[in-house]
Parts: structure tokens; sequence; C-alpha cells
């Protein structure tokens, strides 16, 4: 193993910590970047954040020089793909809008690239430091099981050490703080020292956990006798639920949105507690023979949880269309099937000696999922190009109505493809011609993005038929009284205090029965027409939000049905739904006082808290 490093180590990493966060700061925190430049100082922080950790990782005083030009040429292909891609499909202003106005195309880009390069780290750095050490010509899968499990355990005690470091600093503020001393509390909040600290205490954590080999060793031995218990219980409870499904069918996992997550999640989970169980593959980490049966049946049929995976995504994006999120998943669902087919095929082939196979599949299948990992950002695939084209077609050819058509994310999420598509339609005399279509687009170039930067869901990504465009409560909200109208500037107050609500809302709008409503009195007795939201599927609740004498609005309350003769709450659901709401339609209600006035204090009113929402004072 390359992990063992003089004492005198420890210092060089924590000076190359010390420097990586000193730069970092430069680049992110001290302005001297134009916030124009976003993309370059990005780019720049990824190799910043990518190659001194490499670095940290393999350098040693014997084969420095490759180590630094390893982790340099890790550093430059990360970081310029990232450049590369963002580039290419135009993403520029998303990656700020993740960041600063809660894009949802920016921040998916982000967390598959993170994602991406993490794991292209994690697979070749075993490749590289295997390839460092002297040794036999011949490919042996021990060095690289050690290295890679080496690697996680050395950034797990480099995270726990910078964790320790942090609490001293937070108690050294504590200690000063109580003889009124600030200087150490407002230290810790400046990033100029909590940038350089972090980088270089995690650097002299992890030089250290390099140093005592013999903790690693200790912790892996913990890992993998976890890892033997826990692996044939989850391959008895993947059996049990497979076995299940010729009873229950599939249809139930079709109707979930996380359906590919939920069996992706399974099926890596197996293989990562497999893979550790079974180490190298030797005869002495064979499990028990029972269990050893329940994990083997359970390789033989990894393959189906894969295909699940795929014929889930596949029937989201025959409902919705594809998106950049499915995209990914589906890349990962794919890797996952491989997974599973050389795992079974393991067993199939090689029956008892299973062991061996799987570790002479697992080098080639890591490999592997490390190209798929930097593919699927190369410009020529462009998930975005795809979900702006697919979504562009499935308008036109009528498979989604403009209704359900999210004209503001093609816009503002999809880059330069999506741009393109919706300057298309505004340039389409037949799709103009559609008054609601007119309506969409202009909002939508008007906001550029979702509700003043507070980004509800993926529209495609709710289940049912997709999401309107939230703002237009009267479309799938009954309003009463009949004639009131919703003005749109209340609608979006209304969604920025709870948007979760108006989802459920729009779920549930499919008939008259199930349709929210929305009752417009003055509910407080100032003037002012407040707003009561009836929610179908609760039946005996109710949320009020008050308009205030400025005109803005506030949450007031919940309220909950109740029951005089026994004097106590409704329980939720109870509520006849299709008869209360007959009920606010025909205008039999009223609103009576409950009981408790205000009180008056020195000119300052209390209000009873159920009707807003907590005690406090205001204004008498």
């Amino acid at each position: 193993m390359t992990n063992h490093a003089d004492s005198g180590i420890r210092f060089y990493l924590a000076g190359l910590g010390l420097l990586q966060g000193v730069a970092i700061y430069l680049v992110r925190e001290s302005g001297l970047i134009d916030p124009a430049m976003r993309l370059l100082e990005d780019t720049a922080f990824l190799f910043l954040l990518i190659t001194p950790t490499v670095c940290m990782l393999v350098l040693d005083g014997k084969t420095w020089k490759s180590a630094m030009a390893f982790s340099g040429g890790m550093g430059l292909l990360l970081g310029g793909l990232y450049y590369l891609s963002v580039s290419w499909i135009g993403l520029d202003s998303l990656i700020s809008n993740a960041t600063y106005r809660g894009s949802h195309g920016g921040s998916t880009f982000q967390f598959a690239y993170y994602l991406s390069c993490l794991a292209v780290a994690a697979i070749s750095l075993p490749f590289f430091q295997r390839q460092q050490e002297k040794g036999p010509a011949r490919f042996s899968y021990a060095p690289l099981f050690l290295h890679a499990w080496t690697n996680v355990l050395t950034l797990l005690i480099a995270g726990f050490f910078l964790g320790l470091g942090w609490l001293l600093l937070a108690l050294l503020a504590a200690l000063f703080g109580m003889i009124g001393i600030s200087f150490f509390g407002d230290l810790i909040d400046e990033a100029w020292f909590g940038l350089p600290f972090s980088t270089a205490f995690f650097a002299l954590g992890l030089a250290m956990a390099r140093e005592k080999s013999g903790i690693i060793q200790v912790m892996l031995k913990l890992v993998t006798i976890l890892s033997g218990f826990l692996t044939p219980l989850l391959a008895g409870m993947i059996l049990l639920f497979l076995s299940a499904l010729p009873f229950t069918g599939v249809m139930g996992l079709w109707d979930t949105q996380f359906a590919s997550r939920i069996l992706l999640s399974a099926l890596f989970l197996l293989i990562l507690f497999e893979n550790a169980a079974i180490q190298t593959g030797q005869e002495e980490n064979r499990f028990w023979r029972p269990a050893g049966w329940l994990v083997m049946l359970a390789n033989i049929l990894l393959p189906v949880l894969g295909i699940l995976a795929v014929l889930a995504l596949s029937e989201r994006v025959g409902q919705h269309g594809w998106t950049p999120a499915r995209f990914y998943m589906m890349a990962l669902a794919i890797c996952g099937f491989v997974y599973g087919l050389a795992y079974a095929g393991a067993v199939l082939w090689k029956k008892q000696d299973w062991m061996t196979a799987v570790c002479r599949f697992n080098p080639l299948l890591a490999a592997g999922t490390a190209l798929v990992a930097l593919v699927v950002h190369l410009p020529v695939i462009e998930p975005y190009g795809l979900s702006a084209r697919d979504q562009l077609a499935r308008l036109k050819n009528g498979e989604v109505i403009p209704e359900e058509f999210d004209f503001e994310h093609l816009l503002t999420d999809l880059g330069t493809e999506g741009q393109t598509a919706f300057q298309s339609i505004k340039d389409d005399p037949e799709l103009m011609a559609n008054e609601r279509i007119q309506r969409k687009l202009a909002l939508a170039e008007e906001t550029k993005n979702h509700f003043g930067g507070m980004r509800m869901d993926h529209p495609a990504d709710m289940d049912g038929k997709g999401r309107k465009d939230l703002l237009f409560v009267s479309d799938y909200i009954d309003i009463y009284p009949k004639d009131a109208v919703v003005a749109e500037e209340d609608a979006r107050a209304w969604l920025d205090y709870h948007g979760w609500r108006f989802e459920d809302c729009y779920v549930r709008q499919g008939t008259t029965e199930t349709r929210c409503a929305i009752l417009l009195e003055d509910m407080n007795e100032d003037g002012a027409e407040d707003m009561v939201l009836f929610n179908s599927g609760t039946g005996a609740e109710a949320s009020v939000y008050l308009r205030t004498r400025s005109g803005k609005w506030e949450f007031g309350s919940d309220m909950e049905l109740f029951n005089q003769e026994t004097d106590s709450q409704i329980e939720t659901g109870a509520g006849s739904w299709p008869e209360l709401k007959r009920y606010v339609e025909e205008g039999r209600y009223s609103l009576e006082p409950s009981g408790i006035r205000d009180l008056v204090i020195g000119g300052r009113r209390f209000v009873r808290s159920d009707m807003i929402h907590h005690m406090r004072w205001l204004d008498d």
C-alpha cells in the first residue's frame, strides 16, 4: 500500500491544505473575479477542490512527481470538462441561478456533475496507486480493494478530525463570549479564516490517518464484519420484495415517482455491502452456507431490479417526456443493470466460486462506470437539448395540453436549446393562435424564474398529469363567491408561503368532488378580504391567509372542524367534503366570534394565537 507516510509529511500536507483554502477563498469569496465570469470561477473552484485533495491521498516522498502530475491531470480533466459542458449547453446563467435564484436546471447539472467527479476520482485513484507500487506485473485485485477502502476511510477520518476542530473553535468562542470578548466568535464567521482553517485541518487529519495505518485496518475490519451481516439481510429483503411482485403487480411502482431511486438504492447498496464482505474473494471470506445461498440467489435476480428501474423511468418519460434529471437517472439505471448482469453471470458461471468471478469483473465494471460518468457530460450527448426538443415535440403533437406545459421551465432551465425551442413556439402561427399559450409565454418572459426565485418542484416530476402554472389558481381550485376573481399578485403571495398546498390541490383537481376550494371573506373584521383554502384531501381542515392593512398577505392559521356537541376536534378526513363544499357554494355559512376577545394592555393588543399563528404584539 502507498499510504505509509513519514511523520514529516503531515506538515507538507497541512501546508498544501492551507494553500488550498487560501486559493479557494481568493476565487470564491474575495470578489477578485468579476461576477460576470461565474463559469470561470466555478471551474477554478473545481480544480482547486480536486487537485490538492487527490494529491494529499497519493503524495509520498518517492513518487511525488507522478503523484502531482496525476492529481493535476485529474483537476484539469474534470475542471475542463465542466467548463466545456456548461459553455456548450448554455448553462452559464443557470449555474448562477442555481446559487442565487434557485434555478432547477443549473442545480440539476451541478449535482450530477459533482457526483460524476466523485465517481471518476474514487475509481481512478486505486488504479493509479496500484500502478505506483512495485510488484509483479500480473494484475491483482487485492491492492485495488485495499486502496479503494483505505481512501474512503482516510477521508472519513479527515472529515471527523475537521469536525472536532470546529467544535473546539466553537467552544473557544463560547468561553470568551461569556466574559464579553467576541473576537473568536467573530473570527470563525469570517470566510478568510474559515476556509483556510477547514482545508488545513482536513489535510492534517488526512495525513495523520495515512500515518496511522493501523487505525485504517481496524476500521476496515469493522466494515467487513458489519457488511458480512448486512449483505444477507439486504439480500433477503430484495428477494422478499421480488417474490411479492407476481401477486401485487408492478403498477404500484409506476404510480410513484421514486420507484427508480428506491430500486437503484437497493441494487447498489447490495453491491457495496457484498464487496465489503467478500473483500478479495478468498476462501476465508465466504458467507455462512445458508446466508451464502441467499446472497447467490439475490445476485441471480439482481438484473430484475435494474430492469424495473429502467422500466419505471421509461414509464415516466412516456408520461411526461425527457428531463435532464431523467437522462442522468437512466444512465445510472443502465449501469446498475449491467452490474446486475455481471453479478448474476458470476454466480451462474462459477457457482460456489462466484466471489472470485465478482472480483474479476469489478475492475472492468468500475472502469466502465467512470467512463459513463464522463461521457454523459460530453457536449455531443447534451441531455438539456434532448429534453428541450422532446418537450417541444410533445406540445406540437398534442401529447401535452398548453395548460399543463411549463413554458418557464423551457425558457429558464434548459439552456440554449430551451431558449431556441421557446422562440420556435413564438414563431409558430398555429401554436400562437392559442390565447392560453400567448398568456403563458408572456408570463414566462416576464418572470424569467419561477415565483420570483422560489422554485417549485419540477412540473414533470409530479404525480398525475403534470403541473399547470400554479399562478392560475382558478384553473384547478374552485373560487367562492362565484363572481370573485383572484389577482395574480395575490396568488404569488400565497404560493410564496405554502406552494406545496397548491401543488396538492392541483393533483386533486380531477373531479368536482375532489377539487379544492378558496373562500374570499373578511375573517378578522378589519375591512380587508382574506382567503380560506379548503383542501379536499383533509375535509376537516382549512388554512387562513390574512390581507394586512398595507395590502400584503400573511399566513393566519390552520382551522379545524369542531364538534360542539362533544366539545372536541373532529378527526382529519372525517368531514364530508362534497357536502361542505355545496354549503359554501350555496352561501350557507357564517362568520361567528369565537368567544375570546382581544386583550389590550397599555395600548398594545394581544390577539388570539390560533388566528394569527403565534402570540405577538400588534399596534392598536
